[in-house]
């Protein structure tokens, strides 16, 4: 028997598949039993649709719907620690409750990430380094500069700070991964489990490297990178109406917002190009064959759960350096009893919610995807191959003024060519 459903009509039992039917099966009730033949299909629910043919009078059409169990997949999921991890640990349950074997990278110092779960197994990392004193030092030094006032010389000190501890975070994650790799007991027990996916938080690089280093296909959980925010790495993103976290601008900028909104903007791109990318080449060039960049790897993930709904209108904004309890206390009541902030939430709900799939459904089948797929190379786009002159089609710009610029010369030299034959011709004349 291959399947067996119980319905309120009764049990039906599955013995043979052969091409698109169901050769042979039975429907079992007290005081009846029926042979049926049915047809299937696979809905995007991924149940199995029966259209069968029952042999008796009684009953001339059965329509039946059940999900079939599923083999569970086998994955490897590398987080990054704190709220990251309250948001990951979501999805994981419910990949376990589909059926799936999950198994956690964790740090022996971590904070929110147990060794110990019902849910996944885990792989504890040993690290002596923590990250609580880097953010605990940063948010002091924000708190401090902010109460001096805001400024140029504020700006680039809480700038230079937050790279600071940003260099660190990498730095310290890339020794590790470095240990893995030399870790030949590691390597050789992760490959020997034949994962089928890597699942990772890109805000950290360790698990999108471990990945390639494994060649196993990759999915991105979240929208923060190593630096910054995902939408700038994966889809075009014009800072003229694209506000860059941290910046506190909307998408409605006026002339001197898009000033700031483009050195907010320089400032990520220098701590790619110059703080996290530099720590995390080196790793490329020696242990990944062919070599690679991280936002390269960012953009040839297999698919990215991506999400960057927003809020306007439902919450209130109280700048860190300002907190304390009176203006505090204000803020929480002016949003539970301020009725613009509950109509703009229920808005916003309405929206959010109006989608044909649940936004966790989604994200399970896009993940059960790859897995069926080995990866899914042909969602991803092209552009990540491409050199920048191409992408922003410079080449073809410089094509098409050389033409331009060589006609409008070739017209030129022509107009002056005619123009000196005529003076000629008509000096020949009088004399």
């Amino acid at each position: 028997m291959l399947w067996k459903a119980e319905r309120e009509e009764g049990v039906i039992e599955v013995k043979e598949i052969r091409g698109d039917k169901l050769t042979f099966g039975r429907v079992k009730r007290p005081s009846l039993t029926l042979d049926f033949e049915l047809n299937y299909i696979r809905n995007p629910s991924d149940e199995l649709l029966f259209f069968g043919r029952i042999a008796r009078l009684e009953h001339s059409v059965c329509l039946i719907s059940f999900t079939p169990p599923c083999d569970g997949g086998n994955i490897l999921v590398f987080p990054v620690d704190g709220s990251h991890w309250i948001n990951m640990k979501i999805l994981l349950e419910e990949l376990h409750t589909k059926g799936h074997s999950i198994t956690v990278m964790r740090a022996s110092n971590s904070w929110y990430i147990s060794e110990k779960s019902p849910v996944y197994k885990s792989i504890t990392i040993e690290m002596d380094v923590g990250f609580e004193n880097f953010f605990e030092v940063y948010l002091q030094e924000h708190m401090r500069a902010q109460r001096e006032g805001a400024s140029a010389l504020t700006f680039f000190k809480l700038t230079k700070d937050f790279m600071s501890m940003i260099s660190q975070a990498h730095s310290l994650w890339s020794e590790v991964l470095i240990k893995i790799f030399d870790d030949e007991n590691m390597v050789k027990s992760l490959k020997d489990s034949q994962f089928d996916l890597v699942l990772t938080d890109p805000a950290m690089a360790p698990g999108v490297l471990l990945a390639k280093y494994l060649k196993l296909p990759v999915v991105l959980n979240v929208r923060w990178i190593t630096s910054g925010e995902g939408h700038f790495a994966l889809a075009p993103s014009p800072v003229s109406y694209i506000p860059v976290p941290g910046s506190g601008l909307t998408d409605k900028m006026n002339f001197l917002q898009r000033v700031k909104n483009i050195l907010f903007y320089s400032v990520i791109v220098f701590q790619q190009k110059f703080l996290v990318g530099p720590t995390y080449d080196a790793i490329c060039d020696e242990y990944i064959q062919g070599g690679c960049d991280i936002l390269s790897l960012l953009q040839e993930a297999d698919i990215w759960l991506f999400r960057s709904d927003f809020e306007r209108g439902a919450g209130k904004i109280i700048q860190l350096a300002d907190v304390n309890g009176h203006n505090f206390e204000q803020g929480i009541n002016k949003v539970l009893y301020h009725d613009s902030y509950r109509q703009n939430m229920q808005r916003l709900s309405r929206l959010h919610r109006d989608q044909p799939i649940a936004p966790m459904d989604q994200a399970i089948f896009w993940v059960e995807y790859v897995m069926r797929n080995k990866g899914a190379p042909h969602l991803r786009t092209e552009a990540y191959k491409m050199p920048w002159y191409a992408y922003y089609c410079l080449d073809v710009l410089l094509l098409l003024l050389t033409a331009a610029t060589v006609l409008l010369l070739s017209t030129v030299a022509m107009f002056r060519f005619l123009c000196c034959r005529a003076r000629t011709t008509t000096k020949t004349k009088q004399h």
